[in-house]
């Protein structure tokens, strides 16, 4: 009778005569009714069978595990690692482990995005602190023949990676401050240049970051409405089409207070980074005192080249201690030199994204930063205005080539009046050139700093600026705001030839200016602009100023090399300066010491980052060997000057070259083994200044105590410096040469024989 029918057990079902129940096989349960044996679904399970310690009823896959169509297998199939699920009742892997994220990329070397980030080292880029290295492509989809998941990937050291799950978008909510990316899409994530300059509140990112992502995002804003959902979607088209503005919003997202733009370099307006502290400070108070600093300044310069045209005490001091006081500037010339070359090294090199000297010594260098002469930076001309690199080329440029235009002007419309006089000489003519020398290396810098391109990719499949593109297998590029559209980069991958891909096409369209991150590559105003403009300037200043100083000399060699008197006569008043520290044979050296500038600075710009500093370690090395065998200067004491200047410069290179070497292997944990040798970077290059000063001191004591009078010392020239110098061992100083003349006590001409500056000649101009 019916009161006699029983239920079936759980995982079983009534025969067709409902006399008896049987078990469902694995991978199977019975339905409500318990009639029919169904499948289970993807992501649950079932063993089957009589035995009653098995699973009877479907049930979700443990977390790790996946079922694609339902499995006979007990706990599913296991996730090869370092893959696993988001939850119980997965149908794939679709997360990863502990300590990794899920990537935005499926990491198959067909897939764009793949060859992007792997080739970002390759093009000379920084790809960011992820190691794209341990990126493992899913291959567990092999087993249940669906599409292939993202890649795992390693998180880096720093972040706090702790539970399963991460992706690409939620990563950013590991880590703490000193980070940036693009968009919350980009697996291109950059240490900011002070980490003080990136936000450090994880959750008022995620928050900002939201809402810089969903105002564009037509599915978030869908209501029950279709005409809204409609007016949502056109907004998002059209911010998509201008999406330089979203990426700019997501980008600031990652920002601290007060500062702006990739990799947060720029401070907001109204605000000017410190020299020391690298702090966005606020202008007010700075703009009155950046306009009465450039006032006295060019007043100061006036007043003295008055002074001293016009006679007087101060011009009579001057041309009766002539020869002291030259020796004393061109010494000085030397070790600001010397500094210029450091400060310069350090701004090209961190501007590669190489390290900065350790402290204390970057402390020193940031005192002396003046000596890198750039105006722009001394007077924080971003506090009168919004001043981007575009406005400091054409002001570092044009200003003083006007100015020059304006002495010019002025000195043939004097000759013009007065119907004499020369154009080539006099006291305005010498300050301007004196200008150029030492304004070249920085504003070489500044003009080849134009062509260094950044690339900071956004994670997108193809192009720039948050919308989805697509290339055709014609080569051409359409662009289409379509999410849906099915893109041969997504799938198809046997179908699709990876050399129809353009990595150096696809880049272009997230390369900025490294000089200034606000403008693209391939923006007009870069291409039309500033590319020609710095390209006109390269043939102005670093081959055009040196040349001009060499046309000079070379007009004048005759009169050089006859000299004999360091400063010569008033022939050489104008260009004095150039040749003046040199013996008469070694004229050209002025030259080549402008090269060394140069070639430590802008021209360190042709190089890789990577190579910069071998290449900048062996010109120096050289520079050292040429300068200790010439011994090219009129007197011992700056021989030796150079020479410990040069060697200065040596070991400032070698402590660059140890800070990245340090920041490189930090990564790896090797922390304490490294902070003992930043420190002895730090007195290396410390003992090395303090020598540096000591030396010049001595050289001076010692020369004007043993021997006042070395103007008419270097006549011939010289063979090293090994020869030139005797430090004493019976008490004294021998500054001379063996085969330079000696002064004679009585004679009153210069040159051999005489004692210097006892010749009219020799005061003259």
């Amino acid at each position: 009778g019916v009161d006699d029918c029983k239920r079936c057990d759980a995982g079983s079902i009534a025969n067709v005569e409902r006399d008896a129940c049987s078990f469902c096989s694995a991978g199977q349960e019975a339905n409500s009714e318990r009639t029919l044996c169904i499948g289970c679904g993807p992501g649950r399970y079932s063993l089957g069978g009589s035995d009653s310690s098995k699973v009877k009823e479907c049930e979700p896959c443990p977390q790790g595990t996946f079922s694609p169509n339902g499995s006979a297998v007990e706990d599913c199939h296991l996730c090869s690692s370092p893959r696993s699920t988001s939850g119980k009742g997965s149908a794939s892997c679709d997360a990863c482990s502990v300590d990794h994220f899920l990537a935005s990329s499926k990491w198959n070397p067909k897939d764009p995005q793949t060859i992007i980030y792997s080739k970002l080292r390759g093009k000379g880029q920084d790809p960011g602190v992820v190691d794209f290295d341990t990126c493992v492509q899913d291959t567990d989809f092999l087993l249940h023949g669906g599409e292939q998941q993202n890649a795992c990937c390693e998180c880096p050291d720093e972040f706090n990676c702790d539970r399963i799950g991460i992706t690409t978008e939620t990563l950013d909510q590991h880590w703490e401050e000193g980070y940036w990316r693009n968009t919350s899409s980009s697996m291109q994530i950059l240490r900011c240049l002070h980490p003080f300059e990136c936000d450090a509140d994880p959750t008022a990112r995620a928050i900002a970051i939201a809402n810089a992502t969903d105002s564009n995002d037509p599915i978030a804003n869908s209501t029950d409405d279709a005409a809204t959902n409609a007016t949502n979607a056109t907004n998002a088209t059209r911010s998509t089409e201008s999406s330089t503005d979203t990426a700019t919003d997501t980008a600031a997202a990652y920002c601290g207070d007060d500062y702006d733009g990739p990799l947060c370099y720029k401070c907001e307006k109204e605000m000017f980074r410190d020299t020391f502290t690298k702090e966005c400070i606020d202008c007010n108070g700075h703009r009155s005192f950046g306009w009465l600093s450039i006032v006295i300044f060019v007043l100061l310069i006036i007043a003295t080249a008055i002074a001293v045209s016009r006679g007087g005490k101060l011009a009579d001091y001057y041309f009766t201690n002539r020869d002291f006081i030259d020796r004393i500037r061109d010494q000085f010339t030397m070790a600001f030199v010397c500094v210029q070359i450091m400060v310069n090294l350090r701004d090209v090199h961190k501007f590669s994204g190489g390290e900065d000297y350790p402290s204390p010594f970057d402390n020193i260098i940031a005192a002396v930063d003046m000596a890198a002469l750039d105006v722009a930076r001394i007077f924080h001309f971003e506090c009168f205005g919004d001043r981007g690199y575009w406005s400091k080329l054409q002001l570092s440029t044009l200003v003083p080539i006007g100015l020059g235009a304006v002495v010019l002007l002025f000195k043939a419309c004097r000759v013009a009046w007065y119907g004499k006089g020369d154009m080539s000489r006099g006291m305005d003519i010498h300050m301007l050139l004196v200008l150029f020398y030492f304004l070249t290396p920085t504003t070489s810098t500044i003009i080849c700093s134009a062509f260094r391109s950044t690339v900071f990719y956004d994670g997108g499949e193809y192009g720039g600026g948050g919308g989805t593109a697509h290339t055709n297998y014609d080569g051409d590029h359409d662009h289409d705001h379509d999410h849906d559209h099915d893109y041969a980069f997504n799938y198809g991958y046997d179908d699709y030839d990876v050399d129809d891909y353009d990595v150096d096409e696809a880049l272009k369209a997230y390369e900025y200016m490294t000089v200034d991150y606000s403008v693209k590559m391939d923006s007009s105003l870069y291409k039309d602009g500033i590319f020609v403009y710095a390209l006109i300037q390269v043939f102005v200043w670093p081959i055009g100023v040196p040349l001009s100083f060499f046309m000079l000399l070379w007009s004048k060699r005759d009169l050089i090399t006859a000299r004999t008197v360091r400063h010569g006569g008033g022939e050489l008043s104008t260009i004095g300066f150039l040749c003046r520290a040199f013996a008469p044979h070694y004229w050209w050296v002025s030259i080549v010491d402008f090269g060394r500038r140069l070639f430590l600075s802008s021209f360190l710009m042709l190089f890789p980052a990577a190579d910069q500093l071998v290449v900048a370690l062996a010109m120096s090395l050289i520079f050292v060997v040429l300068y200790r065998e010439l011994g090219p200067y009129w007197d011992a004491s700056s021989d030796i000057l150079s020479y410990v200047g040069g060697w200065q410069i040596v070991v400032c290179i070698l402590a660059l070259r140890e800070m990245d070497l340090s920041r490189n292997l930090s990564r790896d944990g090797s922390n304490g083994f490294l902070l003992a040798d930043n420190n002895l970077s730090a007195w290396t290059l410390l003992s090395a200044n303090v020598f540096l000063i000591v030396m010049v001191v001595y050289l001076q004591s010692s020369q004007m105590a043993g021997d006042n009078d070395s103007s008419s010392r270097r006549t011939e020239p010289r063979y090293g410096l090994r020869g030139s110098i005797n430090l004493g061992l019976r008490g004294s100083m021998n500054m001379v040469h063996p085969t330079a003349p000696v002064p004679t006590v009585g004679s009153t001409n210069g040159g051999p024989g005489g004692v210097a500056g006892g010749s009219d000649e020799g005061q003259a101009g």
